[in-house]
């Protein structure tokens, strides 16, 4: 497998913050803003019921981090 992410800039572990990986962040963003279409699909319900389990702290802590980065694309 390759290593796309190898020269990347952010931290593809890093879990929250400014160095946190976009990709990760947009995900968890995703998921919250749409958990009551995508818990009716058998596909991404387990996806939902995960992001339900973060602590509300890390939940809003990935929301503002989502949010950050969205606006430096504007």
């Amino acid at each position: 497998m390759s290593d796309y992410c190898r020269t990347c800039a952010f931290d593809v572990k890093a879990k929250a913050g400014p160095r946190a990986c976009p990709f990760n962040l947009l995900y968890w963003d995703f998921i919250d803003r749409h958990r009551d279409r995508l818990a009716r699909n058998p596909r991404m319900a387990q996806m939902v019921r995960t992001w339900e389990r973060f602590a509300p702290e890390r939940q809003e802590q990935l929301r503002q981090d989502a949010a950050r980065f969205l606006n430096t694309l504007a």
